[in-house]
């Protein structure tokens, strides 16, 4: 802890900076999930944190369960592109065996793309966590099977009186296309504008200049389809990426804006704790979830008017930054602390029925142990009472106001039970 006179409000200039002070216990708040109220309380040391790092902070921490929502959703996209794959190359197994003199390479290449399939298929299930991963070693080894392919059938079609490729090469072009699209779908835009570039030039270039080198080929009716599926399509499936990258892009700053904006509507300005709002909204939280073993506490300055009237609205304000500072370092994690207005405050903490007290007796002590330059000591009030499972919120309210009451009129600076 700083010497009292280093203690400055901590403001939010704006959007800019929320000044956290040394050993503040700053609410966590947050993650933006529907019917979420907030969280823990995390310590915040010798540094000044900007207001959006903050929020971003409380993303990372606190919105796991819109992550797992995310995760949830990319694993069973994949696991379906994953099933459809696996029955297309089985199809196509079958199909090939139709033919009247089918290659080799043409019966055995779909069942190794339907066994790599599966092979993802399976692994996507076991490691949900590392969809994306295996996603991309999916695509580098169907990139790898078709640059096969093409590699195969173009010596053939290149053969003195060979046949025409466009009458033996399998549908390598739809599953170019097929796999840059999976590619746009999972991967970051720069690593599938590097994979659409990396497969073009393995598989559709060198088919592409087998068409233009043999013009009697690209005037049939699979050139011509060949030459489009090459050309304007996987232009056209390239072109989509930087504006995927866009949308991304801007998606992202909505939510960013969006966590910013719910974060400070729930932040009291001066002190950075929680206001009244989130603090209801917190207790409501915990009632519905039918916990108990909690206990709430209101606590409030004593004679804060006359510091405010002898010193000014400034030194009151610093005064209100101190309160809260000395009383959330007595908190735990799993605690919380909100201005409830003006120079009140609540917490929300464990109860422990041996020593309904102490907690409450804990912060009294650390507040009245603080010394304020041109101030003094300062004291607090504290009216404390359990919560249970079967309360309302306005009960509970109730009775810890009343024995803030009694505080009060017990001589303050001390702690009564409701």
């Amino acid at each position: 802890m700083g010497a009292p006179n280093s203690m400055q409000p901590s403001r939010l200039a704006g959007t800019d900076v929320a000044m956290i002070q040394t050993d503040l216990l700053v609410p966590v708040d947050a993650e933006l999930c529907p019917g979420s109220g907030p969280l823990s309380l995390e310590r915040r040391t010798r540094r000044a944190i900007p207001a959006k790092l903050l929020a971003h902070s409380a993303w990372d921490r606190c919105g796991m369960q819109e992550l797992d929502l995310r995760q949830r959703f990319t694993r069973r996209l994949a696991m379906g592109v994953f099933l459809v794959g696996a029955a297309g190359s089985a199809l196509l197994g079958v199909l090939h065996r139709t033919e009247d003199e089918p290659y080799a390479i043409s019966l055995l290449m779909p069942w190794v793309m339907f066994a790599a399939t599966v092979v993802a298929l399976l692994a996507v299930y076991l490691l949900p966590t590392r969809t994306r991963f295996i996603v991309l070693l999916f695509i580098v080894a169907m990139i790898g099977l078709l640059t096969l392919s093409v590699a195969v059938f173009l010596p053939l079609a290149n053969a003195p009186g060979g046949p025409a490729l466009t009458s033996i090469l399998p549908p390598t072009l739809p599953g170019l296309i097929s796999i840059n699209l999976i590619a746009i779908v999972f991967l970051p835009p720069r690593l599938a504008l590097r994979v659409g570039g990396v497969s073009w030039l393995l598989v559709g270039l060198p088919v592409l200049i087998h068409l233009l080198l043999n013009p009697a080929e690209l005037a049939t009716a699979r050139g011509q389809e060949m030459m489009l599926q090459i050309g304007p399509t996987m232009l056209l499936i390239l072109g989509l990426i930087p504006y995927q990258q866009e949308v991304a892009r801007r998606l992202s700053d909505l939510r960013r804006n969006e966590l910013l904006a719910r974060t400070l509507a729930d932040r009291d300005p001066l002190t950075d704790l929680y206001n009244r709002r989130a603090f209801e909204n917190l207790l409501i939280d915990r009632l519905a979830e039918a916990r108990s073993g909690m206990q709430l506490i209101l606590f409030d300055i004593d004679y804060f008017k006359r510091i405010n009237d002898s010193h000014g609205h400034s030194v009151g304000d610093q005064v209100l930054v101190a309160v809260a500072t000395r009383a959330a370092t007595v908190l735990s994690r799993g605690d919380h602390l909100a201005r409830w207005g003006g120079e009140e405050f609540a917490v929300l903490a464990r109860y422990t029925p041996e020593q309904p007290l102490a907690l409450a007796e804990q912060m009294r002590a650390a507040i009245a142990n603080q010394r304020f330059e041109n101030v003094g000591t300062v004291s607090a009030s504290f009216g404390v009472t359990a919560v249970h499972a079967a309360d309302d919120p306005q009960s509970a309210f109730e009775r810890a106001d009343q024995a803030l009451y009694r505080a009060k009129e017990n001589g303050r600076n001390r702690v009564e039970l409701g």
